[in-house]
């Protein structure tokens, strides 16, 4: 009995400091959105199911109504949705899917959606809306979504940008091993629309930038040292 005693006590102390519950412990964000832009609401339908999260939310509309550590930070919002939390910027629905991939590595127990739900939940919202680019609009992301079976990359460059530059050898060398689409910012326009789409689904901010997508995966780098660790992801 006296042996049996002290092994009870040894599990209850590893249970004790060897447990760690995470999900104990709130996670604060600022959220800043439109109430009726269509990526928004995707995002929306999976940030509140996230319980653990505190979300101070910021209608881009309506600053009125906005905290006052919000309305701290409005003048670094350039795309939507955009989320803020523990000191970093998330842009963008792909922004979205690493923000919950970041709480995942952290320990918390969160399912994070496939690219291919996410096009999906884009596709549902974007169908009820009124307008006469919409079937086209729907018939454009069907195809996106189909080309997202394999890996991509999307490159998004200056050619004025020296980092830019110095990063597109790189990127250049390893168009053999995975499909690469090059976009110069600088002349947007003539950009292809599955790039264009990838911007703002990124909620592209500078350059250089190479967003690597696929049916359930997206993973944004930025900057020459990020976009230099790119062979890893494709």
């Amino acid at each position: 009995m006296r042996k049996i005693i002290p092994i009870i006590l040894l599990f209850l102390i590893m249970g004790c400091v060897g447990v760690k519950n995470i999900e104990t412990k709130r996670v604060e964000a600022i959220y800043y959105c439109i109430n009726d832009h269509p990526y928004c609401r995707v995002a929306e339908k999976y940030l509140k199911n996230i319980k653990f999260l505190d979300l101070d939310y910021c209608n881009v509309r309506d600053l009125k109504n906005c905290s006052n550590i919000s309305k701290k930070y409005i003048g670094y919002i350039y795309t939507l949705p955009t989320l803020i939390a523990e000191n970093k910027s998330f842009n963008g629905l792909f922004g979205l899917l690493e923000f919950m991939n970041t709480l995942k590595r952290e320990g918390y127990n969160i399912d994070v959606p496939k690219v291919s739900e996410v096009l999906s939940s884009i596709e549902e919202v974007v169908k009820n809306y009124k307008s006469k680019d919409v079937k086209v609009f729907l018939e454009y992301l069907k195809e996106f979504k189909n080309n997202t079976t394999k890996t991509r990359v999307y490159f998004f460059y200056s050619p004025y940008c020296p980092h830019c530059i110095a990063v597109k050898p790189y990127v250049e060398s390893l168009v053999n091993k995975t499909n690469i689409t090059f976009c110069n910012v600088n002349n947007f326009g003539n950009c292809s629309s599955d790039a264009k789409f990838v911007a703002t689904l990124s909620g592209l901010r500078g350059v250089p930038t190479a967003v690597v997508v696929n049916s359930s995966t997206a993973k944004v780098l930025i900057g020459e040292d990020e976009i230099r660790e790119l062979e890893k992801y494709v």
